[in-house]
């Protein structure tokens, strides 16, 4: 090993036998001479130098050795008189370069969050350094409505890569290089008063559950595969301690909060690109409808300008039928998506009573039945009224509400209802209201309907209303597991005024809770512990398919959440 000071013109040289440190007994009967000589060289640094191997490094090893010193050093290049290392391997050139080079500048998305005296900002750039998004403290902060984190100061940067070829084709790296390096140091990294702190960010150590979250939404989620990260925390007054084992730190309150500060960034920046993402779509549906009108309408035009009249008629009797088989295939597909729609709501209303039988009625059930069991084997010749007539009872009930979810989901996948066809919007409300009913009398949750007079109608599918009231009767229940009340209620209004219809479903649960009022509509969005998030997205997809709109208050006049849904309508038949 040889070192030059950068404050001298001195070179110090030591050689290490390691075979002499193997034949020793302790450290202390093996003898190190340093020796000091004079270099006027411009070098400045440290070389060290391995020779003589037992035995052949093989890539692996390399690999290790390339990753131990990226991540002794730092990584993110910003302090120049930081330590900087550089291998020497000819035969492994590739690995050596992954020391060498950073590759910060590919990466398609970075996210920048400062945490300061407990309010957390952030901000998204893209790839050229252009913000994409910003947010102050409220909005990153919603699962705990505002509250400051108990955390030190802290600076969170996370570079999301997309890691395919079109994407590298015309950018300065390779896709290969960058995997590489990813490989070799991807992950979110702790750096404490500026010193790493592992296992943080080590193969295998996905402290942030980066990957379990990318697993429920792939499509804007990072991954310590795709990724790399660090979290700088300034920690002046020590109050994060190191394990006793040097790995790590003792997770107290303080460091739970870093952890929630960051996963709340990176939460946040799901969101931005999701909803980025379903405006582009929603924007390109309309965008596309207007298109292909304008294109019919030329094709018309220039059929019109036809002179010669039996070649008009030709061809005039090959568009129309054209245009049949257009409108019957777009009909097709409006079909299907309005079955896939159907199927998702039948499996959320399957997994709502799944949920609450499995926590409640099967458990009366169970429960009942011990009791009759026990009190057959006390009393030979049972008494039924006095003593067996209520278990049951409850029995019965607990049936009776289990019963609904074969009910219901028979009744949503009922292939009459995605005709297009006249939407009694009423006798629909009143229809799916009853299905419910017993298991609603289960939960102890009253419904109040109160629609306006006369039969109001719209043109679309009763699978489409089904859907959203049925949506939203689930998002109430959910909403009441999260509190208890003695009374729960769930309110249900319609009136019609100049044309519109609007209904009203409000309930008295705790309200719209732990996320932003814009974000409910995005799907994988759920404060439910294993719910779908797809609830409340198939609600406003199903309301713009039927013309009209919808939107919701965090607290209604219930108290708990109230959304309205408004639809243009094609009139009113009398009762």
């Amino acid at each position: 090993m040889t070192s030059r000071p950068s404050s001298s013109n001195s070179r110090f040289e030591v050689h290490f036998d390691w075979d002499a440190f193997d034949r020793a007994s302790t450290v202390d009967e093996t003898t190190v001479v340093v020796a000091e000589n004079t270099d006027h060289t411009d070098f400045r640094g440290t070389l060290i130098e391995i020779g003589d191997l037992r035995k052949p490094i093989g890539r692996v090893e390399v690999k290790r050795l390339v990753r131990s010193l990226v991540l002794l050093s730092d990584p993110f290049g910003e302090d120049q008189n930081s330590f900087r290392p550089h291998l020497y391997a000819p035969e492994f050139a590739d690995l050596t370069r992954v020391v060498e080079d950073h590759y910060f500048s590919e990466a398609d998305y970075h996210l920048s969050a400062v945490l300061s005296e407990g309010k957390l900002t952030a901000q998204v750039s893209d790839w050229r350094g252009n913000a994409l998004y910003k947010a102050e403290h409220a909005e990153l902060r919603v699962k705990a409505n505002g509250s400051l984190y108990d955390a030190p100061n802290l600076h969170f940067d996370l570079w999301a890569f997309s890691l395919d070829g079109a994407t590298f084709s015309t950018r300065s790296a390779s896709l290969g290089e960058v995997k590489e390096w990813l490989r070799s140091f991807g992950g979110v990294h702790v750096y404490s008063n500026g010193l790493r702190v592992s296992p943080y960010g080590n193969a295998g150590n996905d402290w942030l559950e980066m990957n379990l979250a990318r697993a429920r939404n792939p499509e804007f989620r990072p991954s310590t595969n795709n990724s790399i990260g660090r979290v700088k925390v300034d920690d002046v007054e020590g109050v994060l301690v190191q394990n006793t084992n040097r790995s790590g730190f003792i997770e107290s309150a303080e460091f739970d909060a870093i952890r929630e500060a960051a996963t709340d960034a990176m939460d946040w920046m799901a969101r931005q690109r999701l909803n980025t993402a379903e405006q582009r779509r929603r924007t390109a549906v309309k965008e596309n409808a207007t298109a292909a009108q304008g294109t019919r309408q030329d094709v018309r035009q220039q059929i019109a300008e036809i002179s010669d009249k039996q070649k008009k008629r030709e061809v005039e009797t090959a568009f129309a039928k054209y245009d049949k088989a257009r409108e019957k295939e777009t009909d097709s597909l409006r079909r299907e998506v309005q079955l896939y729609r159907t199927l998702s709501t039948a499996g959320i209303t399957s997994a709502t009573f799944a949920h609450e039988s499995n926590g409640n009625p099967l458990k009366v059930i169970a429960y009942s039945t011990n009791a009759i069991r026990f009190g057959l084997q006390r009393d030979i010749k049972p008494a039924y009224e006095a003593k067996y007539a209520a278990p049951i009872d409850s029995i019965l009930n607990a049936t009776a509400s289990l019963n609904v979810l074969s009910a219901a989901t028979l009744s949503l996948i009922n292939p009459d209802k995605r005709r297009v066809a006249k939407v009694g919007l009423h006798s629909v409300i009143e229809s799916v209201v009853a299905t419910y009913q017993p298991f609603l009398t289960g939960r102890s949750v009253t419904v109040s309907l109160e629609l306006a007079p006369g039969r109001p109608f719209v043109r679309g599918t009763d699978a489409a209303l089904e859907s959203v009231i049925t949506n939203l009767i689930n998002n109430s229940l959910s909403a009441f597991e999260r509190i208890n009340i003695p009374k729960r209620m769930i309110g249900i209004s319609s009136r019609v005024l100049d044309g519109m219809w609007e209904l009203t479903v409000a309930d008295n649960g705790p309200g719209i809770e732990g996320i932003a009022v814009k974000d409910i509509w995005l799907p994988g969005e759920t404060r439910r512990d294993g719910g779908t998030g797809l609830g409340l997205t198939i609600v406003r997809d199903a309301v713009s398919d039927l013309g009209g709109t919808v939107e919701a208050s965090a607290h209604g006049q219930l108290g708990g959440a109230t959304f309205v849904v408004r639809l243009t309508l094609l009139g009113v038949d009398d009762e």
